[in-house]
């Protein structure tokens, strides 16, 4: 009897993030950097699709790829309105001390030019998509997203984009976390089967480049007081060829019932 191999060591990985730099000491002070400009960015609610970093002489180039979440989207309309039109004022703490981090790094590199370059996913939206995954989970708004409109609004945008092959496995875990971390246990079943009904169109309903997704959620599911798996898989998942594009993401998520793990692959031709 043949034995399935494991994806994770026969898929290359691709990580959110690249530094470019032979030195050692750039490559350090930029991982540092990373970590505090993540970390300055969930506080603004923006999700980091992709980011990388290189180093040219003294300048430092940072190509991002950004999705700006619906509730950013918000407080930014809110603050214009506020400010009568005017330019928002940035010369808060939380700059002062990112402003600060910054010299503090990159003063030991010779660094003193960093070129931002952003690219913004919220352009790339296919409002045909975006309709059509609306009326399929309206159903669902209320008892999933009590409360949280902004985070369906957002499961909708990244479900559209992940079609398109615009963002990756690990953002939309990231979005499905969310969604379940709050969710009592009497609903688990619920959530369950929004996600067969949204895979099923990614798979099934929507012309796509997607032709497999496979998901494994592990947890005490529904408050049980033994932990369980549950796999929800449409179309099919290669699983003895290297040459195929698989990608897999994992995240753990913390509730109240505990830990659960979600695992997601996705076959792409």
């Amino acid at each position: 009897m043949g034995q399935k191999s494991n994806l994770r060591t026969l898929q290359k990985l691709t990580p959110n993030f690249s530094i470019l730099t032979l030195n050692h000491k750039k490559f350090i002070h930029g991982f540092n950097f990373f970590k505090y400009w993540n970390f300055l960015l969930y506080k603004k609610s923006i999700l980091s699709v992709y980011q990388n970093i290189y180093f040219v002489e003294n300048k430092l180039v940072l190509n991002c790829t950004f999705f700006f979440r619906t509730l950013k989207l918000k407080g930014y309309k809110k603050k214009i309105l506020k400010t009568n039109d005017k330019s928002i004022n940035t010369d808060s703490s939380r700059y002062k001390l990112f402003h600060k981090f910054c010299l503090k790094e990159f003063k030991v590199t010779g660094i003193n030019v960093v070129v931002l370059k952003i690219i913004a996913l919220n352009k790339f939206f296919c409002y045909k998509t975006l309709t059509s995954f609306l009326l399929k989970n309206k159903k669902f708004e209320k008892i999933l997203f009590n409360r949280r409109l902004h985070l369906f609004i957002d499961f909708i945008k990244i479900q559209s984009l992940f079609i398109k092959n615009r963002v990756s496995t690990s953002s939309v875990l990231v979005i499905l976390a969310q969604i379940f971390q709050v969710l009592p246990k009497q609903i688990h079943s619920r959530f369950l089967n929004f996600l067969k009904l949204n895979f099923k169109l990614i798979v099934i309903g929507l012309r796509s480049r997607i032709k497999g997704i496979k998901f494994v959620i592990n947890g005490k599911i529904k408050g049980k007081t033994r932990s369980s798996s549950n796999i929800i898989s449409f179309g099919k998942i290669p699983t003895q060829s290297i040459s195929k594009i698989v990608d897999y993401s994992n995240i753990h998520v913390f509730t109240v019932y505990g830990v659960f793990g979600f695992k997601l692959w996705v076959y792409k031709v």
